[in-house]
């Protein structure tokens, strides 16, 4: 075989194998190299046929270490307690609201069939003042289901109302809390 043929199978084999290059004749390790680009390294073809058996030595790749790229990343984080606020209001007049509790439920896969109108497992988080705004306590991060409940007199003109105008727990939005959000509103429609 010619020296040139032999330094085409090293450069080959080197590559499948080995996953290293030839580059200024040494190994760099694939996509590395040294100083400028320069091709593949390969011998020449002897200008003379040799007249006893070659001994030619073919440079061969040496693996080097390919640097080793560690990703940053920027930290996150923590979501932080936020306060709820909104306004509570009557759906056919637009009307402000006073005296309605704003009651949070902590969200749990199948816990609708036990909320009921005054239900115990939601805790008031605010009341509504005479203009029908509230703005929460600070609450911990997580994902609420928030109704708006009347009190005292009006608890015979209107219902409990759930977020996003919706009539029941089991259609009531959840409210992922991950810091201060307002406009959690209520347009609540009249009983009679």
């Amino acid at each position: 075989m010619n020296a040139k043929l032999i330094a085409g199978i090293v450069v080959v084999l080197a590559l499948l194998v080995g996953g290293f290059a030839l580059v200024n004749g040494q190994g760099n390790g694939v996509g590395v190299a040294k100083s400028s680009p320069t091709p593949v390294a390969t011998s020449a073809a002897p200008t003379q046929a040799p007249t006893a058996a070659p001994t030619t030595s073919v440079p061969t790749a040496t693996p080097t270490a390919v640097p080793t790229i560690v990703p940053t990343v920027a930290p996150t984080q923590a979501p932080t307690n936020g306060v709820i606020t909104g306004k509570v209001t009557d759906a056919r007049t637009g009307a402000p609201l006073a005296n309605f509790s704003i009651i949070v439920y902590q969200f749990s896969s199948g816990m609708c069939p036990g909320v009921t109108s005054g239900s115990t497992l939601g805790r008031v988080i605010a009341v509504t003042g005479a203009d029908g705004s509230y703005s929460s306590l600070s609450q911990a991060p997580g994902i609420y289901l928030v109704s708006a409940t009347p009190r005292g007199s009006l608890a015979g003109q209107y219902g409990s109302w759930w977020w996003n105008n919706k009539d029941s727990c089991s259609s009531a939005d959840q409210l992922q809390l991950t810091g201060n959000i307002g406009g959690i509103n209520f347009a609540v429609p009249p009983s009679r």
